[in-house]
């Protein structure tokens, strides 16, 4: 006897209130947010994750959408977050918190034993655990230019590579400030707590830095640390001297990586990264940031024509 099969796994996208079946092969379309209507249909469908870039429904629960774990401030998320949006790729944001968050993260990334960080992408039975690999992934998704193509990807490499420690002493050495003052450390807080329980905030807070410096092995030497950041900084002003991209003259993932960089020396505008007070001036670097006066308008340049587009994001869980 045939079995009989069930009803074909499909996705739906609302848009305006109406339901419109989508193929798994075909890109989710971009919709507005609206409020969701039932579905006629035989199956058993649950709802999705709603947000500023519409709600999309599953069979059987399962979700369409591929998720990314991120932190708001931090340059390596900047970078996954911006390769996907490059491609116009729909997906759901889920801001991480370090130590609050750290089971829900693990439980995501399926790893129980070693570390985990973010930027996490999961797609179905894919897990990508780095802005790398998350580039790459939008890449084979989207439609746009690619970031990282074949011709020119071992040299968008090399820059990744040049840039890397810069931020790698732009963590420690924001590590090392986030020690020294409790208000950079409530602003990073995930929900507003009153006068009160300030104390606690903080010191959980602080117990987040430490394993943080831990987790990273993070050392902060400011002379070794300057000298370091400023040989960086030259590679990239010979680079772009009469330039604006670094790569074959076209945007690519190694502009996206300098720029995000730069977050640790002086944070971008708020209109793209929100910090508060306290922690903008934790994270902005005295000193190297009026070296690297040219460096920071290329970025500030970079930032307003090609990453003004909002984030077409599902979901906001913060």
């Amino acid at each position: 006897m045939a079995a009989i099969a069930g009803p074909p796994r499909r996705s739906f996208v609302i848009e305006d209130g109406a339901a419109f079946p989508r193929s798994p092969r075909v890109p989710m379309r971009w919709c507005s947010r609206t409020r969701a209507t039932p579905l006629p249909t035989r199956g058993r469908c649950r709802r999705g994750r709603q947000g500023i870039a519409g709600t999309a429904f599953s069979w059987n629960g399962m979700h369409t959408i591929p998720m990314l774990y991120s932190e708001h401030f931090a340059p390596w998320s900047e970078r996954a977050r911006w390769a996907m949006d490059h491609h116009r790729l729909r997906y759901s944001l889920v801001e991480h918190t370090p130590l609050l968050g750290d089971l829900r993260l693990r439980a995501a990334a399926r790893k129980a034993t070693g570390a985990v960080s973010v930027p996490l992408l999961v797609d179905g039975p894919v897990r990508l655990r780095d802005s790398v690999a998350i580039a790459h992934y939008a890449d084979s998704k989207g439609s746009m230019p690619r970031l990282l193509p074949a011709a020119t990807a071992d040299e968008v490499l090399a820059w990744c590579s040049r840039i890397e420690p810069l931020m790698q002493l732009g963590r420690a050495r924001v590590l090392a400030g986030l020690k020294t003052g409790s208000a950079s450390i409530l602003e990073a807080a995930p929900v507003r707590t009153p006068d009160w329980l300030h104390p606690v905030v903080a010191a959980v807070g602080s117990l987040a830095v430490r394993r943080l410096e831990k987790k990273y092995a993070a050392t902060y030497e400011p002379a070794a640390a300057l000298e370091t950041a400023r040989s960086v900084i030259r590679q990239l002003e010979a680079a772009l001297r009469g330039r604006m991209f670094l790569v074959d003259d076209r945007f690519s993932f190694a502009d996206i990586a300098a720029a995000s960089a730069f977050q640790f020396v002086q944070p971008v505008d708020s209109s793209f990264i929100a910090l508060g007070p306290a922690t903008r001036i934790v994270w902005t670097w005295p000193g190297l940031a009026e070296e690297s006066a040219s460096v920071i308008a290329w970025r500030d340049t970079l930032y307003h024509r090609h990453r003004a587009l909002p984030s077409p994001v599902a979901d906001v869980d913060r």
